[in-house]
């Protein structure tokens, strides 16, 4: 079953973007350096950090952003600023090692997320608990010329 999701999702990217060779093929060294760039912008809350290592177009699907999905510099700023705003205090940390696909053009990198909820989120019925949160997820990137294009995280 899950080959038949990576399969079908591999297929809707490549509808989305003309073609999986439009992303970078990626070695173990480029994506170890990347996922330490990636976390150290996440916890600055600075959006400036991660829009600095996406493409001016990056794509980002996740079933957190309104819609599932943004596109682009200013949607991704209006999106880290509402999840700093109800989760100030949010750091991520890796858990285990990136994984590289065999085709080299992703890599995927689990995390856990901790933080304390004291904003309210844009969701109905989710007022802020002052509590501490806790999520685990995934991130698969797609890179073009050493940014990111595409980013496909999965939550718990």
């Amino acid at each position: 079953m899950a080959s038949r999701r990576g399969a079908a999702y591999s297929a809707v990217v490549t509808q989305t973007t003309g073609s999986s060779a439009a992303f970078d093929q990626l070695s173990p060294e480029q994506v170890e350096a990347f996922t330490d760039r990636f976390i150290s912008a996440w916890n600055s809350h600075d959006p400036s950090q991660l829009v600095a290592l996406s493409n001016p177009d990056v794509m980002w699907d996740d079933d957190i952003i309104e819609g599932g999905r943004l596109v682009g510099h200013q949607a991704l700023i209006e999106w880290l600023s509402a999840i700093w705003w109800t989760v100030p205090d949010l750091t991520f940390e890796i858990v285990g090692n990136p994984r590289l696909a065999l085709d080299r053009r992703s890599a995927t990198v689990n995390w856990r997320g901790t933080g304390t909820m004291t904003g309210e989120r844009q969701s109905p019925g989710s007022a802020p608990t002052n509590g501490p949160v806790e999520w685990f997820g995934s991130d698969t990137h797609w890179m073009r010329k050493g940014k990111l294009a595409h980013v496909l995280t999965v939550n718990d």
